[in-house]
């Protein structure tokens, strides 16, 4: 690796090593890596983090005046974009089953926000009256006997 990303790219790991998150990885180092790498690990991690924070180079960083706000303002933008695109574009599920869950995807991606549910409800509307007609129909048999005709003329 070229010089300048090694030391972030060891350093992300050693944080990894030291931190991991989330159940699953904490019983997944202790059962591949010993106790005593995980706290040197952790030990490394935290000092690298400390030295980071007291450096000169990330104080003069965190100062108010020496940035403009752009990456605020971005990350603004795509935020509110982001809300208005699921306002519009993502249904409610809510109180669905899983079952009835497909009726809401029914209609193209642009439509699904806005008329998901209204659709979605419509359908559930007619399902119900063909599961209520099926259940009312159940035992009743009908019973019509075929004749075969090519026995009948010979």
């Amino acid at each position: 690796m070229a010089g300048g990303v090694k030391k972030p790219v060891n350093i992300f790991n050693l944080k990894n090593l030291g931190e991991p998150e989330g159940v699953f990885n904490w019983r997944l180092w202790f059962a591949v890596v010993s106790f005593g790498l995980l706290g040197a690990a952790r030990g490394v991690d935290e000092g690298l983090i400390s030295g980071a924070f007291k450096s000169k180079d990330f104080q003069r960083f965190i100062h108010y005046e020496n940035y403009d706000h752009g990456t605020f303002w971005c990350f603004a933008a795509v935020t509110i974009i982001g809300g208005i695109w699921v306002w519009f574009f993502v249904p409610e599920t809510g109180g669905r089953s899983l079952e009835s869950m497909d009726r809401l995807f029914d209609l193209p991606w642009y439509r699904i926000g806005l008329f998901g549910n209204k659709d979605a409800e419509e359908q559930d509307a007619i399902y119900d009256e063909k599961a209520e007609a099926a259940e009312h129909n159940i035992g009743q048999s009908e019973h019509a006997e075929k004749r075969d005709e090519r026995k009948e003329i010979a």
